[in-house]
């Protein structure tokens, strides 16, 4: 049970870590991508173009980057998925209910931390 728990922690850990949608660098940091510094260095045409192509590359591959996370995010939810069924395979009819709503409450309190709505009961499995 305490790998169980473990196990939970983990993915609840990286999902908040990866829970970032893929958004491009001036959305994720918009100070980085205002004007104001500009204007107050009074920046040459030349220095501006620059500029662009560097913001331009450098938001490319973070957008990269970002798919890439995302991509990770769901591969490790099918493992963890994956790994649940397998559990569920060694349990008895009693434990498997005891588990299944152990992973409900687990989902719930998931979601109440992220400010969403409580999942239905009607998607809490029942054996």
């Amino acid at each position: 049970m305490k790998i169980l728990k473990l196990l939970c922690f983990v993915f609840s850990a990286l999902m908040i870590l990866f829970a970032a949608e893929a958004r491009t660098l001036s959305e994720k940091y918009p100070s980085l991508y205002n004007n104001e510094w500009e204007k107050k260095v009074k920046l040459t045409q030349f220095q501006i173009d620059k500029i662009k192509t560097i913001r331009d590359a450098n938001q490319e591959k973070m957008n990269i980057l970002l798919m890439e996370m995302e991509t990770i995010r769901h591969e490790m939810a099918a493992l963890i998925e994956e790994n649940d069924e397998q559990i569920r395979e060694v349990l008895s009819e009693k434990q498997k209910v005891k588990f299944d709503m152990y992973q409900y409450q687990q989902k719930r309190q998931r979601n109440e931390h992220k400010g969403e709505e409580k999942p239905s009961r009607k998607k809490m499995r029942v054996y």
